[in-house]
């Protein structure tokens, strides 16, 4: 009976595990699918407002700057709510590769240096910065984000 009692609470615990990571999974998933639309967007918004766009990460999240073409410096994006600041859910990590070589990322935005100088770069003529953006959980799952230079941002789901 004792063996029995222990082999359901196994099977319990299992099972509430199994639903934890598959929550993980989904959460990461939804931010994979958030940031690339983020970035489809930003792309076009450069495109049709024909002003450079950037992206900064931090360790933590990430935000967009725009080039102030009268001041010559960039700035963050403060009109409306789409271009916000954004934060990653507690326990996902993300790591930023661009044009091949890793970047280690500021823990925030007031530890990078005064000037605002964003890791990705979107261009009023369709064309962005390579990178790959990865995003890491918990579970052994990895989602990770690729930007070309011809303006393709994609999303994947890897198994580690």
């Amino acid at each position: 009976m004792l063996v029995v009692v222990f082999i359901m609470a196994l099977m319990v615990s299992m099972a509430a595990l199994s639903v934890n990571t598959a929550g993980d999974d989904r959460v990461m998933e939804e931010e994979a699918k958030r940031f690339t639309a983020l970035m489809r967007l930003a792309t076009q918004e450069a495109i049709t407002r024909s002003e450079d766009y950037g992206v900064r990460f931090v360790t933590t999240g990430f935000d967009f700057v725009r080039f102030d073409e009268e001041k010559r410096v960039w700035t963050p994006v403060t009109d409306g709510e789409t271009f916000r600041p954004r934060q990653l859910p507690p326990g996902i990590q993300q790591e930023l590769s661009v044009e091949g070589l890793t970047v280690e990322l500021a823990l925030d935005y007031e530890t990078q240096e005064r000037k605002i100088r964003p890791h990705v770069l979107l261009f009023s003529s369709g064309e962005i910065t390579p990178f790959e953006l990865a995003l890491k959980g918990p579970n052994a799952v990895r989602y990770e984000m690729t930007g070309s230079l011809i303006g393709e941002i994609k999303w994947d789901r890897r198994r580690l």
